[in-house]
């Protein structure tokens, strides 16, 4: 369930308000270590809760009376009563002029809020435009607040939570069957990946290197988790560069077929190669991106299969749909009764999680039942995250606790690349080109609610199976919003190389 809030501001003239009740004083708000004051405007507002209708820009249609307040703008958030954003967590900015100057802003989390001015207060809303662009879309990284965040955190250091060696020996590896490379330290092999590979032992650094050119972006098959009774592992890549010509390598086929042949306790069953999407975007990616799936008669006892996941255009598709009925901006009430009968608006999204949790299964299934599987899609850091994150959770007790599930969002995630930055937004609002218009800094190609589904398949695995799981909704929520509000440094970053570099 999602509880969705809407504040609206309307301020009329200051005459009319001068016996107005305090409703936020600029005392009243608390700021955090190395959050700075930006701009405080004083107002007289009035202030009611309500879900927006249409389209439209709303209009207070039942103000809960006229109150005198401070419209606090830092270098973290916008602040009003108790109406706190994080600038980070803005999706967009837009003024309306009609009768009066009014200010739409519409948050990530679902949430909006409107500041209506009367007309001689427009000064102040030149002003106040001129904030908001210098410090919610601010092109420099310096200006993150998290960046200059100056918390102290009476808990033990996140930063030495998770550590890729220790994690893999928490695993059994390295071991006779498996061990870890170094060959990617400098990041040279591929940018995108850790600077420790787990491969298979027989598998020399020659190879490795010789694997990298033919998959797309160097993410070559490596090892993210191995089945502790059954023996069977759990690879990660991106697709392979078969292209029109039907390309090969004989080195990723070698590679592939030593990962097959690395579970000792069953090394004769076949290799499952799982391609999350559906069958025919693999086709399109062979002819345009010169990519593609693999061809299971080149691989050693190997089958291929079609998860059917679709890509982030179709998810994002599906969020803003689920947005729209939580908020009931579905357009006409005609074209709103047609969506719901058809179920469109509620149903895509959760026809997503069905298939991805079906996916995360079918995974399990096959190292319950000691085979081998190599999950990839297409740049392999999206839907691949999700099934290995999901499929680990399910097995594994220790990631469905709250130091286990950091460990496994760092290891997955943001250890494999996962592009935070992008996918949530806060690409588009810290690279500063938005060509002088604010309306839609959010809305570019790279964002999709990836890592939005992959909480809410946790979510669903949390309701069934609750006592086997050290954390509920509320750490979940805590997690999205961390990953919204930009709070960690590491969240910005693309990749560990990034990271380290910084």
């Amino acid at each position: 369930q999602m509880s969705v809030g809407t504040t609206v501001v309307t301020s009329p003239s200051v005459s009319s308000c001068s016996a107005a009740p305090a409703f936020a004083s600029l005392e009243s708000y608390s700021m955090l270590p190395g959050e700075k004051r930006v701009i405080a405007i004083e107002c007289c507002s009035t202030y009611n809760h309500r879900a927006p209708t249409s389209g439209a820009c709303p209009v207070s249609a039942s103000p809960a009376g006229c109150r005198s307040g401070v419209l606090l703008l830092t270098s973290y958030r916008l602040m009003y009563g108790d109406f706190h954003v994080p600038r980070t967590c803005i999706a967009s900015v837009k003024w309306f002029t009609h009768q009066q100057r009014t200010l739409l802003i519409k948050c990530k989390d679902f949430r909006r809020v409107t500041l209506s001015f009367a007309a001689h207060q427009h000064l102040l809303c030149s002003l106040l435009e001129q904030w908001l662009s210098k410090i919610v879309f601010a092109g420099e990284l310096t200006k993150v607040f998290a960046f200059r965040d100056n918390t102290v955190w009476p808990v033990s250091d996140g930063w030495q939570l998770y550590n890729v060696v220790q994690e893999y020996r928490r695993q059994g590896l390295p071991d006779a069957c498996w061990r870890l490379s170094a060959v990617n330290y400098d990041f040279s092999l591929c940018t995108s990946y850790p600077h420790v590979l787990c491969v298979p032992a027989d598998a020399q650094d020659l190879l490795i290197k010789e694997v990298a050119p033919f998959r797309v972006g160097g993410r070559l098959p490596v090892l993210s988790w191995r089945h502790p009774h059954t023996g069977a592992a759990l690879l990660r890549s991106s697709q392979p560069r078969v292209g029109l010509l039907a390309n090969r390598s004989r080195a990723d086929e070698a590679l592939l077929s030593l990962a097959r042949r690395s579970n000792a306790r069953h090394p004769d069953l076949p290799l499952v190669i799982m391609d999350a999407r559906p069958k025919m975007n693999a086709v399109v990616n062979r002819a345009v991106q010169g990519a593609g799936s693999e061809d299971a008669a080149c691989y050693d006892n190997a089958g291929v299969i079609f998860l059917g996941i679709e890509n982030i255009h179709v998810m994002r598709a599906a969020h803003k749909k689920l947005s729209r009925y939580c908020l009931g901006l579905s357009g006409s009430p005609s074209q709103r009764a047609a969506e719901e009968e058809q179920g469109e608006l509620r149903a895509a999204w959760f026809d997503h999680l069905g298939q991805i949790l079906t996916s995360a299964s079918r995974v399990v299934a096959c190292l319950l039942a000691g085979r081998t599987v190599l999950i990839h899609c297409s740049d392999g850091w999206d839907r691949t995250s999700q099934l290995c994150a999901l499929s680990m959770m399910m097995q594994d007790p220790y990631y469905r606790t709250m130091s286990g599930f950091e460990v496994l969002v760092e290891k997955e995630w943001l250890g494999f690349g996962h592009q935070f930055n992008a996918r949530v937004g806060h690409a588009a609002a810290l690279s500063g080109n938005n060509n002088g218009e604010q309306s839609q800094p959010h809305s570019n190609s790279a964002q999709s609610p990836v890592f939005l589904q992959f909480l809410d398949c946790v979510h669903q695995l949390v309701r069934q199976c609750p006592s086997q799981f050290e954390f509920g909704d509320a750490f979940l929520v805590e997690v999205l919003a961390h990953i919204k509000n930009l709070t960690g440094k590491n969240i910005y970053f693309v990749w560990e190389r990034q990271l380290k570099e910084r």
